[in-house]
């Protein structure tokens, strides 16, 4: 747990320090705003008690909001992703019969096999909101559902496991010529790592 919790310290000034150059670029009084933050699925459900809690989780909020304190002027857009599904999902354990929690199935849609889960983040209800404390203006940041076709599931927020759907992520981020992606978030290895792939293989820079 110490551990996890060093390198999410570690990894977030390290993202820190990449913003300072890369976003503000040669000249600090003209910040170049061709670049959007694109924060994942940090949500009561992900966090410590929530319904699918990822250790460490919640060390994440403080340094997302001192990221969103120092350099939010200087992002095209803020962009936050809700994991967001129905009850009945696909992905849930429960909507399987003599499954349990963590066990991997085939699924048509999908040539990998689908790990099956708790049911978490289900819509319109307080495990899938926004930690209290994090700072999200809803006036200004944009949000992403994913998930929210029962039949499939979705870990990226550009498109769904089967590449079969596509959000509108992609085309908001071409109409403003944006290809620079700061990327920050929960979990690395699913929701993160799915969305930094699809990412770079739609022609994004990400960071």
């Amino acid at each position: 747990m110490i551990f996890l919790n060093f390198i999410l310290k570690i990894t977030l000034i390290c993202l820190l320090i990449i913003v300072t150059g890369l976003v503000f670029g040669e000249d600090t009084r003209h910040p170049n705003k061709k670049s959007v933050l694109l924060v994942i699925d940090v949500q009561n459900c992900f966090i410590e008690e929530g319904s699918l809690a990822v250790s460490g989780g919640r060390s994440l909020v403080p340094f997302i909001n001192h990221l969103l304190l120092e350099y939010r002027p200087y992002f095209e857009e803020v962009i936050f992703t809700k994991d967001y599904h129905p009850r009945d999902h696909v992905s849930f354990a429960s909507q399987h019969f003599n499954k349990s929690a963590f066990q991997k199935i085939k699924i048509k849609y999908d040539e990998n096999e689908q790990t099956l889960w708790p049911d978490h983040c289900i819509e319109n209800t307080q495990d899938s909101e926004f930690p209290s404390d994090l700072n999200f203006d809803a006036n200004k940041d944009v949000v992403f559902k994913k998930a929210t076709n029962k039949d499939i599931d979705s870990y990226s927020v550009f498109m769904d496991n089967g590449h079969i759907s596509k959000t509108n992520l992609d085309e908001m981020l071409k109409s403003k010529q944006i290809k620079k992606i700061f990327m920050v978030g929960i979990a690395t290895d699913y929701c993160v790592k799915n969305s930094a792939i699809d990412a770079k293989d739609l022609g994004n820079l990400l960071f």
